[in-house]
């Protein structure tokens, strides 16, 4: 049986530098980590999207969708990385059955459904 949980990750634009790396160094029951930034082709000639709007994102998000996933043990990976700005981390939980996202506060450890 299933138990997804959806992530959706919001970090400052000072620690775009390889964080992507960093983070998906997670490994959880011997599955990698992979995370998606929403802005896939942001270094590419030929830039596309596949979200909405007028404009590209000006904002670094990753995504993703996991199943029995460690949510604690991922949070204190993220805790683990050396952030510029640890206040600008912002982690949306949905796990399979809530009605909505949660946001987490990495810096009090708190998740709050906002």
């Amino acid at each position: 049986m299933s138990k997804v949980t959806n992530l959706i990750l919001t970090i400052s634009d000072l620690d775009d530098d390889d964080k992507l790396s960093q983070i998906n160094s997670f490994v959880y029951n011997g599955i990698q980590m992979n995370l998606v930034s929403a802005d896939f082709d942001k270094g590419g000639v030929n830039r596309t999207r596949w979200y909405g709007g007028s404009k590209f994102l000006e904002a670094e998000i990753y995504i993703g969708a996991f199943n029995h996933f460690p949510l604690k043990d991922f949070i204190d990976h993220l805790k683990q990385i050396e952030w510029k700005n640890p206040n600008s981390i912002q982690l949306f939980v949905k796990e399979q059955d809530d009605e909505k996202f949660k946001l987490l506060d990495l810096v009090t450890n708190q998740l709050a459904s906002n």
